[in-house]
């Protein structure tokens, strides 16, 4: 029955190549993050901590009594604090931080210098610095002061390319380079200080608004007309500090507009009762001079009614005129808005108190001037907001001045009226005597000034009460509080940091299995390879020696058990050829392929094999180094016909193993390679031995090991652990695709040793490694240059 298949998603195989990645790069994996960690340590320790406050303010607390509502609601003021937007928009407002700024005194912050952090201070310092800059280049610069003694102080700062060093004594105004400032000793300056290094900074008024301004964060509590406010400082008493201020300074901006409507409105009635006092004055004046001239006592009843009705209807009439001037005020009003002053108020406003239209349309009109108002805070003209206000104020303005004129129109009829009224009562009285008639009138002008008189007295008061009683419509519902650190979130950071120094291992390693990832196992060299793999080669922890003949030497090593095993594969390799031609090469320089010629001739040699090894590597030989030989005609000399085939045989000195070593470095060694004395040196060999193990140069550099292959049975390219890649592997694979080389096959040499294999070493084995590179070049003589690894 056959064997199911594993249907599973991963397998035994995927797990130990996970693992082997794994250990292959733990250091990688375990020492990158850790180091992205412990920097992201130390950075974050230097990094000041950033503390926060907050505060709450609820707008518009409707604390007042009746008769100040009705006021204040007419003009609209009560409305502008419906938007919750608008009041957010303006504590946010350049002009209100600044406000706020300006009774503070932040514009100079004090720093100690420690050995790792510096550290801002905000109170406790041993000195306080006021200072006026003359040149704007100081702002922001680190001014370093050093405490010398009680008496005096050194400063040491850089403008631009001049260094100043200056000393100054405290408590005194000194005119310094950029700026003139005064620096006093506090009661905290201790002999301690003198050691401390200090600096301060000099902020300008601008960036100091604009920091304020991005820390300031206002929110809306839902559903509530309840203001947040949170701002974040290096110190956390300046932060309260800053919202307690600043929430004072908006509680007097909200009560600015009350006060300045009714000091408009008191100006006002004052300048009208100055008017109407005049008068009164002059005419009380020419009454007693009359009478004490004509000696006049009474009038009659009748006269005395026609007189009286005179009267009322000149008094309608100069109400009605006043009524008349109060438009054309409103009306000049309506006309500047927007056009001449931004704070711009209207004046008198309770003669149309019991205009309902009135009311309503001044009430949005001065809303959206408000809105505008706040808009201007944050934003220039040509905003599209900013644009769409102006257009309902051109809306409102155009209906209210049409409205205005309807009414001028009416009242001017009114007037009219009235005046055919007195005219008729005029006529009447014309036929009292001229004496009497006189009397009358100035009588008339008297009391209808007497009555203006009353009504602006009482209108006074009522506005002189109204700002006796006005409270802010805002107030403090939670006083600020620190509510600690904020920022920088340093474990966040460091998690961060190691989270980013682990992925950049994860990616490091990716790149690195795809493309670096180093061969160590016949396991990995199999998932990479289709080509047969006939064997491995230990390696020795043990230090490499300069003799390469290890077989011979120590017949139970690890290493000579290792050989053994490749040359049994390589028995049962192309098992049809007889008499087996066997090529070594390798990719690279340093792969180990003289050693393992060497040696493999040897362990074919102690299997009572006849075997010739020939040093076809004219480059750069290596053969005869490692069997300590040494000959005066090699190869070379038998290539140019200056040597016969007996003539480049000799013996290893080891039991059936022969030689034939390169001899000379001839100058044109591949030419020399493809001459047919090589192919006749070849075909001779293979007929009077078992094997023959050719050394070649690496095919990755040079290309006679391919001219060569032609001859060969077998060809076996080495790769060591040291340098073999996916990439070798894949050029070597194509490489014999592409040429059609016959027979070809792999050995992987300087394999680590699996722990279970390590019981060689209790009996002296292992002690032997390959260890040597190849150094590769042109032009040496024989036995000239060296190669390790």
């Amino acid at each position: 029955m056959p064997k199911s298949k594993d249907n599973s998603i991963i397998d035994i195989k995927d797990l130990t190549l996970i693992f082997r990645v794994i250990r292959k790069n733990i250091v990688l994996i375990v020492s990158l993050p850790l180091i992205f960690g412990a920097v992201g340590y130390f950075y974050t320790y230097k990094l000041p901590d950033i503390y926060g406050a907050t505060n709450q303010i609820l707008i518009k607390a409707a604390e007042t009594y009746d008769y100040q509502e009705k006021i204040f609601k007419t003009v609209g003021y009560y409305g502008s604090y419906e938007d919750i937007s608008n009041q957010m928009r303006v504590l946010k407002s350049r002009d209100l931080i600044d406000k706020t700024l300006d009774r503070l005194n932040f514009n100079i912050s004090y720093f100690i210098v420690g050995r790792v952090k510096t550290t801002e201070l905000y109170k406790g310092m041993p000195f306080i610095v006021r200072a006026s800059v003359t040149k704007p280049s100081i702002h922001g610069q680190e001014i370093h002061i050093s405490i010398l003694n009680e008496n005096q102080y050194k400063l040491n700062y850089n403008l631009g390319q001049q260094s100043v060093e200056e000393t100054h004594p405290f408590n005194e105004e000194v005119v310094s380079t950029g700026m003139v400032l005064t620096v006093t000793k506090t009661l905290d300056l201790k002999k301690e200080s003198f050691n401390n290094n200090y600096f301060f900074k000099i902020h300008s008024d601008g960036a100091l608004v604009g920091k304020y301004l991005r820390s300031l964060a206002v929110e809306n509590i839902p559903y509530t007309s309840i203001l947040k406010l949170e701002v974040e400082d290096e110190i956390p008493s300046r932060a309260v500090t800053f919202l307690d201020t600043l929430s004072v300074v908006y509680i007097d901006y909200t009560m600015d507009s009350k006060i300045r409507i009714n000091e408009k409105t008191i100006e006002y009635i004052d300048k009208q009762l100055t008017e109407v006092i005049d008068i009164l004055n002059g005419i009380e004046d020419t009454l007693e001079r009359y009478k004490s001239s004509k000696s006049i006592l009474n009038l009659t009843k009748e006269e005395s009614e026609y007189f009286e009705k005179y009267v009322n209807y000149d008094n309608q009439r100069r109400g009605y005129r006043i009524r008349l001037k109060d438009f054309e005020a409103l009306e000049e009003y309506v006309i500047s808005v927007n056009t001449v002053d931004e704070k711009l108020l209207p004046s008198s406003f309770y003669v149309y108190q019991n205009d309902d239209f009135l009311q309503s349309t001044i009430a949005d009109l001065y809303n959206f001037q408000l809105q505008r108002n706040a808009a201007l805070a944050d934003a220039t003209l040509g905003n599209p907001a900013i644009d769409l206000i102006d257009e309902k104020i051109d809306l409102l303005k155009n209906n209210l001045l049409q409205y205005i004129v309807n009414s001028k129109n009416a009242i001017k009829g009114r007037i009219e009226g009235l005046t055919a009224e007195i005219d008729s009562y005029e006529s009447i009285i014309k036929r009292i005597p001229k004496t009497q008639r006189d009397l009358l009138s100035i009588t008339r002008r008297m009391q209808v000034n007497e009555k203006l008189y009353l009504h602006l007295l009482e209108k006074r008061a009522n506005t002189v009460i109204a700002r006796a009683g006005i409270i802010p419509e805002t107030k403090v519902i939670e006083s600020a509080r620190s509510i600690g650190v904020v920022k920088p979130n340093k474990g966040k950071y460091i998690l961060m940091t190691t989270g980013a120094g682990l992925l950049l291992s994860m990616l490091v390693l990716f790149i690195r299995v795809l493309y670096y990832n180093r061969i160590e196992s016949l396991a990995e060299l199999s998932e990479v390879s289709d080509l047969p793999i006939l064997g491995q080669v230990y390696k020795s922890d043990a230090p490499a020696k300069e003799d390469y003949l290890i077989a011979a030497e120590e017949a139970k090593s690890h290493i000579t058990e290792s050989l053994r095993s490749v040359r049994t594969n390589l028995q049962y390799f192309a098992a049809n050829v007889n008499s087996k031609v066997i090529l070594i090469t390798s990719v690279g320089v340093g792969e180990g392929k003289t050693f393992c010629s060497v040696n493999l001739a040897a362990i074919f040699a102690k299997a009572n094999k006849k075997v010739l090894l020939i040093e076809l590597d004219l480059h750069k030989p290596k053969v005869y180094k490692a069997l300590s030989l040494k000959v005066e005609r090699g190869l070379s000399s038998y290539l140019i016909n200056k040597a016969e085939y007996k003539d480049v045989i000799m013996s290893s000195g080891f039991e059936n193993l022969d030689v034939a070593l390169c001899g000379p470095i001839p100058p044109n060694p591949s030419e020399l390679i493809l001459s047919d004395r090589m192919a006749d040196l070849i075909r001779q060999a293979q007929g009077d031995y078992d094997y023959v193990i050719i050394d070649t140069p690496p095919t990755g550099i040079i290309s006679d090991a391919l001219a060569l292959m032609k001859h060969s049975d077998v060809n076996i390219f080495v790769f060591n652990t040291k340098f073999a890649r996916r990439q070798e592997v894949n050029f070597v694979e194509e490489l014999v695709e592409r040429h059609e080389i016959p027979n070809a096959g792999i050995i992987l040499n300087g394999v680590r040793r699996k722990k279970w294999k390590y019981y060689y070493d209790k009996y002296g084995y292992g002690r032997y490694g390959y260890g040597y590179g190849y150094g590769y070049g042109y032009g040496y003589g024989y036995g000239q240059g060296s190669e390790k690894s």
